[in-house]
């Protein structure tokens, strides 16, 4: 049996900022946007907004190519990442956020494509959907809760 490919490397506080690219820009009520990571968000989300956004979490596992898988995780976080789509890359999975699921749906068909054209025999993709209706959540959202809790 193949081992088991996460999308990511180690995550760190400055791995995120510096590789996390935003696909949606929520209007802004200053020029200093803080680090979602620790910092409190709220001036800058306009959570009056009635934009949703959807949260996924895909893992694109490759099977039968020997323990040295990482040419192919790159070819899917890079996939990942030319979608536009904000994405946070975590050391099992990569998270993803959109506002509609075509978009999700067509950037998860995108990376699963990128590791087959990349020379795999076997990939398996596995998708994770948070479509919350009732409340506002981004993927910073959730971080700073959890964040928040831990203090």
């Amino acid at each position: 049996m193949g081992r088991v490919a996460p999308l990511i490397p180690h995550l760190t506080e400055s791995f995120y900022q510096d590789h996390c690219t935003p696909a949606f820009h929520f209007p802004q009520k200053s020029t200093n946007r803080p680090d979602p990571v620790s910092a409190d968000i709220s001036g800058w989300i306009d959570v009056a907004s009635p934009i949703m956004m959807i949260i996924a979490e895909v893992t694109v596992s490759v099977l039968g190519e020997g323990s040295s898988i990482s040419r192919f995780v790159r070819e899917a976080v890079e996939a990942l990442k030319k979608s536009g789509l904000k994405t946070l890359p975590g050391p099992n999975s990569t998270s993803i956020e959109a506002v509609s699921i075509d978009e999700i749906l067509d950037a998860v068909k995108a990376a699963h494509m990128a590791v087959v054209d990349a020379g795999a025999n076997r990939v398996v993709t596995t998708l994770k959907i948070d479509d919350r209706r009732d409340k506002r959540a981004t993927i910073e959202t959730k971080l700073r809760a959890i964040n928040q809790r831990q203090a």
